[in-house]
């Protein structure tokens, strides 16, 4: 016989187990508690809306489609075109409009009493785009022009059927009201980072020990 002792081993390698096993019981627990927050957050994404939160979502569709219509730049445009009018060459010498800048010949030419607004030889286009590109198609590149400038009308004249006329969901299917599922949303964000945060690190004790564990998804997939 040669005298080899296996009780060292045998100790390391059964507190290697018990390690592992704890670990992976650690993991196991933090797993499901992550599945059970990220199933909380779909729901709160997935309940109906109140009529409130409906009725809000419209008039942010509106203020989003003015807000685009700015972004575009096109008031600017519009502004710029009357404040240095880019008059008719021969109609501007024949007036003797050589200032770069909207005089009061401009606005008489345009408004002259009793005739349609005209604009052709001073602005170089007729109508001005006070509707932006245009309104009567309603298609991207107008429906931002119609709700800037008409958005708070709107708005008023849907309010006024809304509540009426809009088809309520089953109140049972209805959450809480959208700010409040916000706030719920970001908490279980945090929650679920600090989750995450804790099976990374098992996950990275277990590789150390010689252990490769799979990675979970959010949903437990």
């Amino acid at each position: 016989m040669l005298g080899i002792n296996f009780n060292a081993a045998e100790e390391a390698a059964k507190s290697l187990r018990t390690a592992t096993a704890d670990l992976r019981s650690q993991r196991s627990k933090l797993q499901e508690q992550r599945d059970g927050l990220h199933a909380q957050r779909e729901a709160l994404y997935l309940q109906a809306l109140s009529k409130a939160d409906a009725k809000q979502f419209l008039f942010d569709y509106i203020d989003a489609w003015a807000q685009q219509y700015l972004e575009r730049g096109k008031l600017d445009d519009l502004f710029q075109m009357i404040a240095a009018p880019k008059r008719d060459q021969d109609f501007a010498k024949a007036n003797n409009l050589a200032v770069p800048h909207l005089c009061l010949r401009d606005v008489e030419t345009v408004l002259a009493s009793g005739e349609m607004p005209k604009g052709q030889a001073i602005f170089s286009a007729f109508p001005l785009p006070i509707f932006g590109d245009g309104i009567a198609q309603m298609h991207a590149g107008y429906i931002g022009a119609a709700c800037f400038l008409f958005g708070d009308l709107v708005k008023a004249k849907l309010g006024q059927y809304f509540d009426a006329r809009y088809p309520e969901p089953n109140p049972d299917a209805v959450g809480a009201p959208v700010a409040e599922r916000r706030a719920l949303i970001q908490e279980l964000d945090r929650q679920l980072g600090e989750l995450g945060s804790g099976i990374n690190q098992i996950d990275a004790k277990l590789r150390q020990l010689g252990v490769r564990e799979p990675h979970r998804l959010p949903g437990g997939a």
